[in-house]
């Protein structure tokens, strides 16, 4: 009961709202919004950012050259060329094609953290229970 207690004042303290958060936390929602604030289950934090990178191939050819061939056998040269030529897209499909993209967001989650991609306010991650909680 002390747990549940300090949960809500950490979420009042924080968002404003308490109920709400913790009703779906209790229900074991995976990935809800309350507000300006995003909730998703901390062991869903890297499938999460898979589906939407998954989805914008553009964005995902984004990262830096570098990055991306530390976590694919893709030539640093050839996502330089490509990204240069603003032909982010051909270099996200090369990704998501050579099954990487899962590797991808590991990698981004542990490097800069999952804020950096979930939180479109101020790029921080706060965590309750086994949530992560973002300002968007």
């Amino acid at each position: 009961m002390d747990n549940l207690i300090s949960n809500a004042k950490y979420l009042r303290d924080l968002t404003g709202d308490w109920r709400e958060p913790l009703e779906n936390m209790i229900a074991g929602d995976d990935d809800f919004t309350v507000g300006d604030w995003r909730y998703i289950r901390d062991d869903l934090l890297v499938d999460t950012l898979v589906s939407e990178l998954d989805g914008d191939h553009y964005h995902l050819g984004g990262f830096s050259a570098n990055f991306i061939a530390d976590v694919t056998d893709l030539p640093e040269a050839m996502i330089e060329c490509c990204q240069q030529a603003g032909q982010y897209a051909v270099v996200g499909e090369a990704i998501v094609d050579g099954g990487w993209l899962h590797k991808l967001a590991e990698r981004a989650i542990a490097i800069d953290g999952a804020g950096h991609f979930f939180n479109s306010h101020d790029g921080n991650e706060y965590n309750v229970a086994n949530y992560s909680i973002f300002h968007i």
